[in-house]
Order: C-alpha cells, then structure tokens, then sequence
C-alpha cells in the first residue's frame, strides 16, 4: 500500500508492520506459483477475486505470483485417484519455480496428501526420473483437516429440507410414490422431515472405530440398504435416509447452494441416488472419506507441522503450514454471542498456531454460509481483506527464504 506525502510531493510505503516486523520490498524480484484447487463440489469461481487481490498486493513487495487455478473436476471417486492427478499436473505445471498449494475446504486436504507424496518421493514411476515440484507452503481455507464440527449435520439437513420443499410438483410426487409401496412413511412427513409416529427424522450414523485402520468407507452404509430384508418398505426408506444423508452432506459442503438452481440439482442428485441404489452414496463416500478416516487425521496435519518445523533454518520457516478458519458469530435473544465454525477444531496445544481465525461474513446466518462465501468479495469484502493481509504475511515469511 503506497499514499502520498503531500510535503514532499512523492509517494512513499506505508510498510506493513508484523509484531514488530515490517515486511520491506525485496530488492530482487521473487517469482512463486500459487496453485489454487478447490473442494467437494467446488469449481473454477470457487476462489472469485482472491487470487488477483492477493497477486497484486504481493507486488508491492516485488514478488511476482503467478496464480494457477487448477482444473475443476468431479468429486466423486476414489480421494487417492485426485491426489494423483493434482500430483501429474504440477510435475507438467511448475515451471522450476517454487509452489505454494491453495485449497478451499477439501481442496486443503488434496494438497496435504499431494504434499506428503511429493516430499515422501511417493509418486508414479512415470516421474521417479524428474525433478520434484519445489513445494514451500500448504495453506488451507476453511479445511476440515479434523472433519466437520457438529453444527454442519444440522445446517446440511436443513438445507436438503429447504431443496425438497420447493422443489417442483414432478419430484415430491416420485418420492411419495417410492415411499408409498408397502410403507409406514407418508410423503407428507418426509418433507416435513417427521414420521408417521410423530417423531422426528433421525439419520442413522455407524460408530467408526478410532483405531480401525482397515476401514472402508462402505462400511458407512447401513446395513439395510444391502441387505434382503422381507421388509421392503423399511428396507426403502432406510436407502431414502440415506441418500438424504448424503445430500445433506453435499449442501453443507457445496461452494453455491443458496442458488435455486443448485437446490434443484441437489434434488435431483437425491433422486438419482435413489433409482441407481448405493452407486452415488458410495462414490460421494469415497471422495469424503479424509473425513471418516480419523484414525489418518492426526498424521496427516502432523506430518506437515514436522515438515514446517525441520525446515526452520536461523529461525526461519522453509516450510509454512497453516489453515484458516471462518468464526461465525450469531447474537442469542439475551444478547449472548454464539461462536460457531464449518471445521472441527483441534484441541491440542501442539495444533493451535497452525490454525488462524478469521471472522465470517457480518450478517452470515450460519457457518455452512461463512464457509461458501469465504472468498466472495461482493458480500463479504471487509473480511475477504483480512483473510488476505494474513495470507499475505504468511506467504511473504516462506517467500524471504527463498534465492
């Protein structure tokens, strides 16, 4: 940021000042590829303005980025299989110079693993013979490196109610008739989200083991959507809860749900799910799975913080490591203030400088909101900034040791 000095008539830096540090132009230019991948349901508007805000505001400091969005691509399959790809491309992509990794919610944990392969030498055969992809920085925005904190089921839940409510005449009537077929459930209180008895909808949830290494993440499904039960309609609305289940999952991860269009297609996802059984549950499953696999949670933000910590050399980090997270804050009727989050935060000590808050949107009703529009300037502005002037300075204390 440079103003004018209107006694001398010339412009001057106004130098950003860090705990004491002020960050100086460097004399020579520095030139880093910042890679942006997005999450589940993401795309290439995931990011809106932020790489350019942050580009041009790194060259007040004359470092040059040069910003590359990767690709979007379709989550649902096997999360390895995308780590891969990303993996592929930044061997064809990176130029010779470094690399700062950028990912919005699993886009983060993308780059996590793709991180730990790199630097492991735990690629394909095709590039044992290349020169690695010089990665010195793995930010995420919003990473549920921990999973998802336990406002998101309810948030996600609601959403699918709001999609089935309004969405058309043609799509409540094809899930009444399948409810209907030797059912107890009623259409009417499945998009009311109740059952017959006056109870409301619960979804059934299996107990993942913290210490089962071998899980699957089929092993989520319920057992009655596969099994043979002589009782269809139980058997069939227990594969609807399901589905349900996975869409809800969808809306609170979702990068646009709050678009009509969106809520439709969600809906309509739903009911795909529905005619072609457990195909789609698994395969939304198995993108989702860093987020069951708590047993590899631990290990993976630790085996980035060790990464960050051997590469500190007279005091400065080769490395950087770090999460951002949007706080989301909601006044109760006595006027207490609520903090909420999209991430499970971590509760050891060890993990906490790793992970910066930032507030969410002013008027944001909810967390799964914060999250969605955490790099929407055009209705969160004020704290698009913020999260940018940290990024700024955590990129530029990596960047110094460089050359």
């Amino acid at each position: 940021m440079q103003y004018r000095n209107s006694k001398r008539n010339e412009y001057i830096y106004n130098f950003k000042n860090y705990k004491g540090n002020y960050l100086t132009p460097f004399l020579e230019t520095k030139t880093v590829i910042v890679v942006y991948v997005h999450g589940f349901l993401g795309s290439k508007n995931t990011f809106h303005e932020f790489p350019d805000l942050l580009k041009e505001s790194m060259k007040l400091y004359n470092i040059n980025i040069i910003n590359k969005v990767f690709p979007a691509f379709d989550t649902t399959g096997v999360f390895n299989d995308f780590v891969n790809m990303i993996i592929d491309w930044l061997y064809e992509n990176s130029e010779g110079y470094p690399i700062i990794l950028m990912g919005h919610s699993m886009g983060g944990i993308l780059n996590a693993d793709v991180y730990r392969k790199i630097s492991k030498g735990d690629v394909e055969p095709k590039h044992m013979n290349e020169k690695p992809p010089k990665i010195i920085g793995v930010f995420g925005f919003d990473t549920p490196y921990f999973g998802l904190s336990s406002f998101i089921a309810v948030a996600g839940i609601r959403k699918v109610k709001e999609a089935i409510t309004k969405a058309s005449n043609l799509a409540t009537n094809y899930v009444a008739s399948f409810l209907m077929d030797n059912d107890d459930y009623s259409a009417t209180n499945f998009v009311d989200g109740s059952v017959s008895n006056g109870k409301e909808m619960s979804i059934q949830t299996r107990t993942i083991p913290n210490n089962n290494t071998n899980f699957s993440p089929l092993d989520y499904i319920s057992p009655d959507i596969i099994s043979n039960s002589e009782n269809n309609g139980k058997r069939r609305w227990n594969l609807v809860k399901n589905a349900v289940k996975v869409t809800a999952t969808a809306a609170a991860y979702g990068s646009s749900l709050l678009n009509q269009d969106t809520r439709e297609a969600t809906l309509r996802a739903g009911q795909q799910m529905i005619v072609e059984k457990t195909q789609h549950f698994a395969n939304y499953i198995r993108f989702l799975e860093p987020l069951i696999e708590i047993s590899k949670q631990h290990q993976r933000v630790d085996d980035l913080i060790n990464s960050a910590r051997r590469s500190i050399i007279c005091g400065k980090e080769r490395f950087k490591f770090k999460n951002y997270y949007a706080v989301t804050q909601k006044y109760d009727n006595n006027g207490t203030i609520n903090n909420s989050t999209f991430v499970c935060l971590p509760q050891e000590i060890r993990y906490l400088k790793y992970f910066d808050a930032i507030p969410g949107p002013r008027n944001s009703p909810d967390p799964v909101y914060s999250h969605t529009k955490i790099f929407n300037s055009r209705l969160n502005n004020e704290n698009v900034n913020i999260l940018a002037d940290k990024c700024l300075i955590d990129m530029y204390k990596v960047i110094r040791t460089l050359f």
